[in-house]
């Protein structure tokens, strides 16, 4: 009867332990998998680099997308080339309301691309372990 009731005792120690250690790993992928919380650490840490990184990716973005040039000047004049039309104000404020509204939708479905990971993981985890069979015991009745 004592040999029962520490095997019991080993077993939900054990269970303890693999409950303990599937909390810590689900931790690890919902703080891997919250991205806004990774960006703000990251620009926290290195602002420097970011400012940089930003006003460097501004300015090569408003060169390429800022203006259009005519397409039918010939090749013998590269020199001095002129703009067509400025962009629109219109076009800047859709783009705008475009990032606005995909950032927006973007944080609307992360709890829930968060619960798919961990599903996912969970899934992955549990076909991960080795069934344990059971020795036979003799029956003490």
């Amino acid at each position: 009867m004592a040999e029962i009731d520490r095997r019991k005792a080993a077993l939900i120690a054990e269970i303890e332990i693999s409950r303990l250690e599937i909390r810590s790993a689900m931790r690890r992928v919902e703080r891997s998998a919250d991205l806004m919380e990774r960006a703000r650490r990251s620009m926290g840490r290195n602002i420097g680099s970011w400012l940089i990184g930003g006003l460097a990716g501004g300015f090569l973005l408003s060169g390429l997308l800022g203006r259009k040039y005519a397409s039918s000047q010939a090749p013998s004049e590269p020199s001095n080339p002129q703009p067509i039309e400025e962009p629109k104000p219109n076009s800047l404020i859709s783009s705008g309301l475009v990032l606005s509204a995909a950032k927006f939708a973007f944080e609307l479905a992360r709890p829930k691309l968060v619960d798919w990971i961990n599903a996912k993981l969970s899934e992955q985890i549990n076909s991960m372990r080795v069934p344990q069979t059971p020795q036979n015991e003799p029956n003490d009745r």
